[in-house]
Order: C-alpha cells, then sequence, then structure tokens
C-alpha cells in the first residue's frame, strides 16, 4: 500500500511539473506574439493576435484547472500529515511550489528585464537608415523618394526614352513618345513598389511640393534596432529628438 501511495504520488508530481511547465512555455509564447500596434494590421496580424488571445486563455484555464489539482496533490505527497490546525500549510506549501516552477520556466525562456527600457543606448540618425534602402529624404515620420516620373511612364508602359508632361498639376501628367501621347501613370503605387522591393508598405503620394515621391512610414524601433545592432530595444522622444532605449 505504501508504494501504491509512493507511486501515486511520484505520479502527481510528474502532473505538476508538466503543468507549470506548459504554463510557463505558453506564456512565454504568447508574450512573443503580442502585436506591438493595434488593431493589427491585415489578416495574418489578426491571426496572431487571435492566437495569443487563445493562449492566454489556455494559461488561465490551465492555471484553474492546477489548482483544483493541489487538495489530491498535497494528500498523495508522503510524510504529510493532515491536522486540524495546519489542513491549509500543505495545499499553500503546493500552490508556493507551482507557482515557483511557473517562474522558473519563465524566467528561463523570457528576459525580464526587456519589460524595462531605462537605459539610453544614444541618437537615432533617421536620415542614414533611410539611405540605407533607397530614400533620398526624410522627416521624423517617413522615408521618401522624389519619383523620376519618366522612369514611372517608361515602368507603365514597357518602354524607354518616355517623357513625362503636366499640364496642370501633379494630376495632369501624361507619358508621352516622340510628343505622342501614351497615358497617364495608372499604378503609380506599383512604381514604388518595384523601386523598392524590400519595403512592402510603401505607397506613393503627392508631398507639400506637389511632387509625387514614393514613401514608407519609419518604424523607429527597427531603426534603433538596424543602427546600434541590437535586439529588443525601442526609440523613444525627448525634447524632440529620438533616442533609443534597452
Amino acid at each position: 500500500m505504501a508504494e501504491e501511495d509512493q507511486e501515486s504520488g511520484i505520479r502527481h508530481y510528474i502532473l505538476a511539473f508538466m503543468l507549470a511547465a506548459f504554463i510557463g512555455l505558453c506564456t512565454v509564447l504568447g508574450e512573443a506574439l503580442v502585436p506591438n500596434d493595434l488593431p493589427p494590421d491585415g489578416m495574418v496580424g489578426w491571426l496572431v493576435f487571435l492566437g495569443t488571445v487563445i493562449l492566454f486563455t489556455l494559461v488561465f484555464a490551465f492555471t484553474a484547472v492546477a489548482a483544483g489539482f493541489l487538495d489530491r496533490i498535497a494528500t498523495s505527497i508522503p510524510g504529510l500529515q493532515w491536522r486540524p490546525w495546519r489542513d491549509r500549510l500543505p495545499k499553500i506549501t503546493l500552490a508556493v511550489v507551482l507557482l515557483g516552477a511557473v517562474v522558473a520556466v519563465v524566467w528561463i525562456f523570457a528576459d525580464p528585464s526587456k519589460l524595462i527600457k531605462d537605459q539610453r543606448v544614444g541618437g537615432l540618425d533617421l536620415a542614414g537608415y533611410c539611405r540605407t534602402y533607397g530614400f533620398t529624404t526624410n522627416d521624423a515620420d517617413a522615408c521618401s523618394w522624389n519619383i523620376a516620373l519618366n522612369q514611372a511612364c517608361d515602368w507603365q508602359y514597357q518602354k524607354t526614352g518616355l517623357r513625362l508632361v503636366m499640364n496642370s498639376g501633379p494630376y495632369s501628367g501624361v507619358c508621352q513618345e516622340s510628343k505622342k501621347p501614351l497615358g497617364g501613370i495608372r499604378d503609380m503605387r506599383g512604381f514604388c513598389r518595384n523601386r523598392f522591393p524590400t519595403s512592402t508598405d510603401v505607397n506613393a503620394n503627392v508631398n507639400g511640393q506637389q511632387t509625387w515621391v514614393c514613401k514608407v512610414k519609419l518604424d523607429l524601433s527597427l531603426a534603433c534596432g538596424w543602427q546600434y545592432q541590437k535586439r529588443d530595444i525601442e526609440a523613444r522622444k525627448e525634447g524632440g529628438l529620438w533616442y533609443c532605449y534597452r
């Protein structure tokens, strides 16, 4: 009978460890999947967000299940005697052990320090970051490149030597071949995506100078990672300037 009790106790120990490991791993994975911006952008972003919600729901559910097993696990541990004045001690002990196991797993697989970024690494060179991808100008929010409209005509009509003529503003341009009008540029965004294939979010629009530009929104934290070659780094604005923190 004692051997059976001992085997039952071992099984419960293993069960408690597995529950703790599962909860810890789900927590780490859920943290990694949490999107940086809400609401998510695109179908993939929404699927990742849904997966994160499901994971944290599983963590909550398994935590509740683990709590329900505490009494049974505690009574199976050899040497623990139930006494009226300490009937809650085994349950509390097991709860502390389970919590400690979860914390240990999270600590091993995650970096808790990344939750608090208080170390300034340095300033941020937005112009250098934009030039790396082929853009020529930038502001505080985006990288941009003045579109070579003749090249856009060549790309649109799959010819060479075309010329774009503006009649009355940036939306009135007509591509010409030896003064023969071919038509306007139907897909300026497509030209920008062809010109900057690594910038999937690049768009085409008219800036304040009534000039067509290819433009992509800046990811400042990504720019910090590029500049200092570090992961898990964020940009923070102070006094009108951007700095990188880790």
